[in-house]
């Protein structure tokens, strides 16, 4: 098994497209575009602690929504069958340059989140993409859980030198939350 901590999953395999092997594959953020650019990925059936094996990418188009890719050793409708939802992987290494005020969502995982007034609410467990809004899932150690919508009046971070997020929610959302 590849190392697990130096890969970012960005997206799944879909149904096959066409007799000749190739395959729709989606990506979580939306935004297809980086994956037409990628040369690898890493496939891996979704149960927990799978191996992950890569591919070569042979050929790939933007398609909206997917890419449409041919993936080495996928020649056949039935062989791009085998391999539909399985998660796609990327190696941190060939993910994109990011300007100076973004981040990747994976960045985000983990972090300790605080309110503007040092409240310590929990880590971000993950990130909810519900179509126009993006969500900040937050769990705390008591088994709480916070969404807070992901946009620049909200939530700040993470900061480079702790990791820390700072989250300064509308009046009254985290009590919802509870």
């Amino acid at each position: 098994m590849k190392d697990p901590d130096n890969h970012v999953l960005i997206g799944r395999v879909g149904k096959p497209h066409g007799i000749k092997g190739e395959v729709r594959i989606f990506a979580f953020s939306g935004d297809v575009t980086g994956l037409a650019d990628c040369r690898k990925l890493l496939l891996s059936p979704q149960k927990k602690d799978a191996d992950l094996r890569e591919y070569d990418i042979l050929r790939s188009r933007d398609q909206g929504k997917y890419v449409i890719v041919a993936l080495s050793g996928v020649n056949s409708r039935d062989e791009a069958e085998q391999i539909r939802d399985s998660n796609v992987w990327l190696d941190r290494d060939d993910l994109p340059e990011l300007a100076e005020d973004e981040f990747y969502w994976h960045d985000f995982e983990g972090s300790p989140v605080y309110t503007r007034l040092g409240s310590y609410l929990g880590k971000v467990s993950s990130l909810i993409s519900s179509g126009p809004q993006d969500l900040l899932v937050i769990r705390s150690e008591r088994g709480k859980e916070y969404m807070i919508p992901v946009c620049d009046e909200f939530v700040e971070g993470p900061d480079e030198t702790d990791g820390r997020i700072i989250v300064s929610p509308p009046e009254g959302l985290l009590e919802i939350n509870e």
